[in-house]
């Protein structure tokens, strides 16, 4: 059993269910491996309008499975319509309050930020802006001397971007053209503190752990470790007289850069990574993991 690819194909198969007009009860099942897998045969794709389409839909349908506003309600508004929150025939509506936290002045510091870099960025951008990163885009445009700069430090990149998926599943932002984030009416009734936002912890507890697969992003990484990383392969690069690709790609580094493996077992599941390769120069890079995580 697989989750399905499109909210499409979901609202497809449960509907089976009801078909005699009869009450019946679906269930759906959710892993990140799902996403990862899902996530992977798309990358292999050429790039393509039909890539991007592909992506939207698989991160959809994830949103859909880790969310907390009714899931009636949730489907309606991805078909272009409205109802009213079922109130006790899904899981969210009937165990709306499992332990949530407040999150209302993070969801503030979130939609500031898409505002200061004038609602002209995509989310993954917007985020290393408030988490500080020094990566080279956000020097030129002078996003480091924005207030909002570096004040999320407290949250890993994935937790922020959990936060974005609560913001859209409330309708406080809204995707334009290239991904772009905007704030919508509800967002800046957020932003002025008029209405709260909760989360629930587990929500973002469980992407503390820099180690499991659900933090694996295709199309993201950590881009402070991803340096460090990139540093290390250039020194052992010189010392073995090889280009730094012949030690590993930069997209093994980013996927290292997620991942963080710990020890020989973790390491060698990074893409890019065989028995070959970590016996040379594995040890030095879980080294350098290990000084990280401990940092």
């Amino acid at each position: 059993m697989n989750l399905p690819k499109t909210l499409e194909n979901y609202y497809q198969e449960i509907g089976r269910a009801g078909r005699d007009g009869l009450d019946a009860t679906t269930l759906l099942l959710f892993s990140a491996q799902d996403i990862v897998q899902q996530k992977s045969f798309i990358d292999a794709l050429p790039d393509s309008p039909y890539k991007e389409y592909a992506y939207e839909k698989i991160n959809t349908i994830a949103r859909f499975s880790d969310s907390e506003s009714c899931r009636h309600q949730q489907i309606a508004v991805y078909f272009d319509d409205y109802i009213e929150a079922c109130g006790d025939r899904c899981d969210n509506c009937i165990n709306p309050d499992r332990n949530s936290i407040d999150i209302s002045e993070d969801a503030k510091k979130l939609l500031s930020t898409i505002y200061r870099t004038r609602q002209s960025f995509g989310i993954h951008y917007v985020v290393d802006v408030i988490r500080g990163s020094k990566e080279k885009r956000i020097l030129t445009n002078g996003h480091n001397q924005l207030s909002v700069y570096g004040i999320g430090e407290h949250y890993s990149k994935p937790q922020w971007l959990t936060i974005s998926d609560k913001l859209l599943e409330l309708g406080a932002v809204g995707i334009g053209e290239y991904k772009v984030y905007h704030l919508t009416q509800r967002g800046v009734s957020i932003l002025k503190g008029q209405e709260k936002v909760t989360i629930r912890e587990e929500r973002l507890m469980v992407k503390r752990v820099k180690k499991q697969k659900k933090i694996t992003y295709f199309d993201d990484y950590e881009v402070e470790i991803f340096e460090k990383l990139r540093v290390l392969r250039k020194e052992i690069a010189t010392k073995n007289k090889v280009p730094p690709y012949v030690v590993f790609s930069d997209k093994t580094l980013k996927e290292l850069s997620n991942i963080m493996p710990t020890n020989r077992e973790e390491m060698l599941e990074v893409h890019g990574v065989g028995t070959v390769k970590f016996e040379r120069y594995g040890k030095a890079f879980l080294e350098l993991i290990e000084e990280i995580n401990n940092g």
